[in-house]
């Protein structure tokens, strides 16, 4: 739901800072393994982590499902039906059909406001932080 963003932004946010926090000590690991198999400790890096990012990448190909209709697997039709109805009344009782559609006005009204430059200066101050990507040229 539109209303529940805030709480997935805040934990994929979450979620990166711990990966960072965590990552350099999985690699210290990994690197231990110099000489293992024939490799040295940063190919283990490299494809231990490389191996775990593309598995939970296939699975969530196959795991995540987009909405309540296709997930038969593990609800009954009784579950699916009241999750349509719980997101058909928090949406407003709006059909996806009558949305309206964004206009060129839409978009220029956007760039002219002053508070979307601020906040994506804010947000790049906090991915600055947290992925330490930031670099002064």
């Amino acid at each position: 739901m539109p209303r529940d963003l805030a709480t997935r932004v805040a934990a994929f946010f979450c979620a990166s800072a711990l990966s960072g926090a965590f990552s350099g000590l999985l690699a210290a690991g990994l690197s231990k393994m110099d000489g293992v198999g024939g490799y040295s400790g940063w190919r283990w890096i490299f494809l231990i982590e490389g191996l775990i990012t593309v598995v939970l990448g296939v699975l969530t190909f196959f795991l995540l499902v987009d909405s309540p209709e296709i997930s038969t697997k593990w609800l009954d039709q009784d579950e699916i039906r009241y999750l349509v109805i719980q997101e058909f009344i928090k949406e407003g009782g709006k059909f996806k059909e009558e949305d309206k559609k964004t206009s060129w006005k839409d978009v220029g009204d956007m760039m002219r406001n002053w508070r979307i430059y601020l906040l994506s200066y804010i947000m790049l101050c906090q991915s600055a932080c947290n992925y330490g990507l930031f670099a002064i040229t």
